[in-house]
């Protein structure tokens, strides 16, 4: 498939949404796009600031048609629209350079370097556990704020102990 049959439309659809870039390279290289579909099952899958769905919609665009899916880049246009903060965005610009590594190893004829590229990025323990731990710090003041205020009691509660520690730190003499 040549790579101006991708309709540009679905492309922007695929970088702002799922951050990930579509190439026509799928067929050509299917042990590359077994390994890549592999780790976004199993390793990318549990970020929990992907978008929900974010697996499924990936799966059933990679490998149809011949395609490969890529991570983009956070400065690709259209911006992905998941990518909230600097760190978000640097693990995910990490990601694309590994995954294009990859990418371009093949298109070398580097193969067995290229297949080394990926696995080794798959086992990274650090590279992986950053991605987690991201969501874990940024998600836990809104957890705790929508689990406080969608309970009235709770509310109330936490409005009360706050102007009772305000009054016993500040009341007059």
């Amino acid at each position: 498939m040549p790579a101006d049959a991708i309709p540009q439309p679905l492309y922007d659809q695929t970088v702002s949404q799922l951050g990930m870039m579509i190439l026509p390279y799928g067929d050509r290289w299917p042990e590359l796009r077994d390994i890549l579909g592999k780790i976004y099952a199993e390793r990318a899958a549990d970020i929990p600031w992907l978008p929900p769905g974010w697996l499924a919609r990936v799966q059933a665009l990679h490998g149809t048609n011949s395609m490969l899916l890529l991570p983009s880049t956070s400065l690709n246009t259209p911006p992905v629209s998941f990518l909230k903060t600097p760190d978000q965005k640097a693990w995910w610009d990490d990601f694309h350079t590994r995954a294009n590594n990859a990418l371009t190893a093949y298109a070398n004829n580097q193969a067995a370097a290229g297949w080394k590229i990926v696995a080794d990025a798959n086992a990274d323990a650090v590279f992986w556990d950053r991605a987690y731990n991201l969501a874990v710090v940024l998600a836990a003041p809104v957890t705790a704020a929508r689990t406080v205020f969608a309970n009235p009691f709770a509310t109330l509660a936490l409005l009360g102990a706050g102007l009772f520690l305000y009054l016993s730190i500040f009341k007059k003499k």
